[in-house]
């Protein structure tokens, strides 16, 4: 580790010497075909360490933006450009630089054409990248617009990877979860000669129909060659598939907290925080922290031991920090995290303000997702107060945003298990302001 973080310390030494746009003007005049051919080889060499999970593959970078700084820039230099900024997030947690080489990459970018290697680097900018500085929903615009170039150039990888991280932050960002599963299928049929690939697209549809509560056509759609998720988990460990294991792992965390039973999400969390690909930050580890901090502090709330407590300021402070970052993607995960705090710290009417905030700040941000959460651990909050008419409330208005993401077996779990009545029929007023909102925005 040691040799890399020197590697990105000595490039970031060379780099400061040049401003965002003298970098991608570094090369001038005719292009000269063996320097980049040699770039073109590099990149090719930076792909096959991406998909194999190489740990060579900050070293490989550095070494390709360090060519590219003493021998001029071409668009196969903006992928490695692009991966420097990731390593500088997921590496050194160095937030700052890493938009100014993502800040190099789009210059670069802009000076180049439609092509393969500017495809690629396009999808690491903005699906790793910029994913932390901008909304879910300017992320998966970018990767849309990505996904149309490379389906125009016949660029089907490109197309495949651009579509299925687009499809990501749609679901994250509160898509219609019976849109984007019409989605996923239309997606994976297209996918039979990509198995791999399509073995991540799987996933996601697992943890869509699950929140749903019904299945579709999609694992047919490779007629028994990808019969379960289980088989994919079987498969990515005998192949060592890292990425495949964690998402798997992931998607289990997830549902299991989504539907209460904080003891299997647990024992998911730690199947996957126990791969090595859990060290590099995506875009569902910001989720995956948050329901992990929810549920240290409920764990302590439970009296299972002030270790709990502590895991879960730390969380807490992480969040305070990307909050600085992206207020978008953040803000409401923050406020609800500050509420839960509040709540085992006794702090009453600091808890109840942090609840209030996170739901409006989810709904002005437009997470139905993220303001049902909120709604849901308030409920869980009051009803400890023993305010059990307000509790019912905020019940009732989580199953309205669960009903609205399109989560309908989750919106029936959270009717049954906090035995909801068709008798009363109010939600709370946050959620009508938010009705209200959504309207004033069409």
């Amino acid at each position: 580790r040691s040799l890399i973080m020197d590697a990105m310390a000595h490039i970031s030494n060379i780099a400061s010497k040049y401003s965002i746009e003298q970098i991608a003007k570094l090369r001038s005049g005719k292009v000269d075909t063996r320097k980049k051919n040699i770039l073109l080889s590099l990149d090719s060499i930076s792909v096959g360490a991406y998909r194999s999970s190489s740990p060579f593959l900050p070293l490989i970078t550095c070494a390709v933006v360090n060519y590219s700084l003493q021998n001029g820039v071409y668009e196969e230099s903006a992928l490695s450009f692009a991966l420097l900024g990731y390593f500088k997030i997921a590496l050194a947690g160095d937030y700052k630089e890493a938009r100014y080489w993502a800040d190099a990459t789009k210059q670069i970018l802009n000076k180049s054409g439609t092509s393969i290697a500017s495809s690629r680097a396009r999808i690491m900018l903005y699906g790793f990248v910029e994913c932390w500085y901008v909304s879910l929903r300017e992320t998966g615009s970018h990767l849309l617009g990505i996904n149309r170039s490379a389906v125009a150039m016949g660029d089907v990888e490109s197309a495949i990877y651009s579509m299925l991280f687009s499809l990501r932050c749609s679901f994250y960002g509160s898509e219609n979860l019976s849109l984007l599963l019409q989605s996923h299928c239309e997606l994976l049929r297209t996918m039979k000669r990509y198995k791999e690939l399509a073995k991540l697209a799987l996933i996601d549809v697992v943890m869509i129909e699950t929140l749903i509560g019904t299945k579709s056509n999609a694992f047919d759609i490779f007629e028994g060659t990808i019969p379960t998720e289980n088989f994919i988990l079987a498969d990515a460990k005998a192949k060592q598939n890292i990425v495949s294991i964690e998402l798997i792992h992931t998607r289990r965390f997830f549902t299991a907290f989504w539907f209460g039973d904080y003891q299997k999400a647990n024992e998911s969390y730690k199947a996957a925080s126990s791969v090595p690909s859990s060290k590099m930050p995506k875009v569902w580890t910001i989720y995956r922290e948050c329901y992990k901090a929810i549920i240290t502090f409920h764990m302590y709330a439970e009296g299972e031991g002030e270790e709990w407590l502590q895991e879960g300021m730390k969380l807490l402070s992480k969040f305070q920090f990307w909050k600085t970052i992206s207020k978008d993607v953040i803000e409401s995960k923050f406020l609800l995290l500050q509420a839960e705090y509040h709540a085992v710290s006794c702090e009453i009417s600091k808890a109840r303000a942090s609840f209030e905030a996170s739901i409006k700040s989810a709904r002005d941000h437009g997470y139905t997702n993220e303001q049902g959460l909120a709604f849901e651990r308030y409920g869980t909050f009051l009803e400890a107060l023993v305010e059990t008419t307000e509790a019912s409330v905020c019940y009732k208005s989580a199953h309205v945003c669960y009903l609205q993401w399109g989560a309908l077996a989750l919106a029936e779990h959270v009717w049954k298990k906090y035995k909801l009545s068709t008798c009363n029929e109010d939600v709370h007023p946050l959620l009508i302001s938010a009705a209200v909102a959504k309207h004033a925005r069409s």
